[in-house]
């Protein structure tokens, strides 16, 4: 028609909008007794016209299922034939549609007729049609097809098939095939993509070649299993000597089983969603899963487990450090008794004067804020003793410090005072049986530590500066 046309709609399911196809004119639609079938109109293209409303006149055979229309239909709208009922009885339903009027407000807009060749849809319902469907058996929704059974009633004439699915079932993957030739036993359908699980409704189109103005259409509806797909990978990881590790994945799909390799061979017994073993040398290597179930199998990436190479060092009784001699790692956050030591964010950890007790570990970062966490180390019994008393802490070069062992009500026992620089190298040696001690400050300018080892083994480290 001028500027537009009329499109025709059909649904063999519902009266719902998304179940209702677009259709060619002057085509027919055949089903089978027990299919309903649905058929609308609207117009199309009238881009140049102004309207808010329109209506169309039309006849219907049987004359029985023409309804016509009491008030015209708004724009956004479609007219649906029969008052919106399925024709679902046995028979031959023609409608053709002659003229369109087009309304803007209370004016007429556009008038077209259509005459040659008017707009006709058919719709057959039969008995007996070309093929009976069967029921479809549920399918993975990784399989690149599934397969619908049918009856052949027709076979002397050759039949061609296509398939057309849902709005839905267009949205989770399905793809809408051309018409081929009929092959024996079952209908071949493929499928171009994974599917998600749930069902999912089509319709299948047959024609006769020799007339495909005539198509049949068969609804049906499939039920797609979950195809088995790991959901969350299993991550590699770090160890202490003699700690347990735990490798895991997570998975959906149906009836899942599970098999763990180390190295790649099968382990013995790890049949389960987890994986738990002691860290010994031989456990060190590359580890991944198969996950299997109904729909498919699936191998998870590949892991390490290997030995934390993150160790804590202890010096004096009292400092903590790791070493960081590639600077790896460029910020640090000490941990004691599982809980965040809030000083100390460097490689070291200076305990004096209250000394180490209880389990540490630091978390070392590197300039991308992944991160190593290190092994514990854990003091059970207090590496401070406050049996000595240092002064003064800060002292002039070549003056003398004061080492006061013993408290107060205790007798005094024999002691070791030992002096190091901040690497570690003794400046200063002597013993001592005396309640205290002179020594002097005779070393280079800088900061020392004083360790006391009373003959009891009680440690007490004390830090100086000498200026």
């Amino acid at each position: 028609g001028p500027h537009g046309a009329l499109q025709w709609s059909v649904s063999t399911a519902s009266n719902q909008l998304q179940d209702f196809r677009d259709v060619d004119n002057l085509t027919t639609t055949s089903v089978v007794k027990g299919t309903p079938v649905y058929v609308q109109i609207r117009p199309v293209g009238f881009n140049n016209i102004t309207y808010d409303r329109w209506e169309i006149e039309y006849t219907a055979t049987p004359a029985g299922y023409h309804y016509p229309l009491e008030e015209a239909v708004p724009r956004t709208e479609r007219y649906t034939f029969n008052r919106g009922e399925a024709h679902t009885l046995v028979g031959t339903y023609v409608y053709t549609v002659t003229k369109l009027t087009l309304y803007n407000g209370e004016s007429v807009a556009l008038t077209a007729y259509y005459t040659e060749p008017p707009y006709v849809h058919t719709i057959i319902i039969r008995d007996g049609g070309m093929i009976e469907l069967g029921d479809i058996a549920s399918h993975c929704g990784s399989e690149s097809e599934f397969r619908i059974p049918f009856r052949l009633l027709d076979p002397d004439n050759i039949l061609e098939y296509s398939v057309r699915f849902s709005d839905e079932a267009l949205k989770a993957g399905f793809t809408d095939s051309d018409y081929k030739d009929v092959t024996p036993d079952y209908l071949t359908v493929p499928v171009y993509r994974i599917i998600g699980k749930g069902v999912y409704t089509g319709n299948v189109y047959v024609r006769k070649k020799s007339d495909p103005g005539l198509v049949e259409l068969h609804p049906f509806e499939i039920e797609m299993l979950e195809t088995t797909m790991i959901t969350k990978q299993p991550q590699s990881v770090y160890v202490c000597d003699g700690d347990a590790f735990t490798l895991s994945v997570e998975a959906r799909g149906l009836n899942l089983t599970y098999q763990w390799f180390f190295n790649k061979e099968a382990i013995e017994g790890a049949t389960s969603a987890t994986y738990q073993a002691a860290l010994t040398p031989d456990k060190e290597g590359s580890y991944y899963v198969d996950v299997y179930g109904d729909c498919g199998m699936e191998s998870s990436v590949t892991v390490t487990v290997r030995k934390n190479g993150l160790r804590v060092l202890v010096k004096w009784n009292e400092f903590l450090y790791i070493t960081n001699p590639d600077n790896e790692f460029v910020r640090f956050q000490w941990y004691h008794d599982g809980q965040k030591i809030e000083k100390n964010g460097t490689s070291i950890y200076y305990s004096v004067p209250e000394g180490l007790l209880g389990s540490y570990f630091i978390q070392a970062y590197r300039a991308d804020d992944s991160y190593v966490v290190s092994c514990p180390i854990t003091f059970d019994t207090l590496t401070q003793f406050p049996v000595t008393t240092v002064y003064p802490t800060m002292v002039q070069k070549n003056s003398p410090i004061t080492v006061k062992l013993g408290m107060p009500g205790e007798a005094s026992e024999a002691a070791v005072i030992e002096i190091y620089n901040l690497n570690g190298q003794l400046v200063e040696k002597q013993s001592t049986t005396t309640v205290e001690t002179t020594i002097p400050a005779n070393m280079a300018s800088g900061s020392y530590i004083v360790k006391v080892t009373t003959d009891s083994g009680r440690t007490t480290t004390h830090k100086i500066i000498v200026k």
